[in-house]
């Protein structure tokens, strides 16, 4: 398959870190599948790869959205209020 970035190459199977950001937190895949062009380096991951990953993140936000978490109120330690004075003599 020839390369969609530089139209010279041909992209060849490779393996690479998949980098994502997903709700504010990062998720790394080492070795994921992917193409990578043999004269730019261009590089496209495995279609059917991105939708296993697409499928599992949703399925994950499903879940946590069936389970009720409770969440407990923290715990807030407040300064010692009270106030010494002093008597004058």
């Amino acid at each position: 398959m020839s390369c969609e970035y530089c139209h010279i190459g041909h992209y060849e199977l490779a393996y690479s870190p998949y980098i994502h950001w997903y709700h504010g937190k990062i998720m790394v895949i080492p070795n994921a599948p992917a193409y990578s062009c043999d004269i730019c380096g261009h590089m496209e991951y495995d279609a059917s790869f991105l939708q296993k990953i697409d499928h599992l993140l949703n399925r994950f936000a499903e879940e946590a959205q069936s389970n009720t978490v409770s969440y407990r109120r923290p715990v807030v330690f407040e300064p010692n209020l009270m106030h010494t004075t002093r008597r004058s003599q």
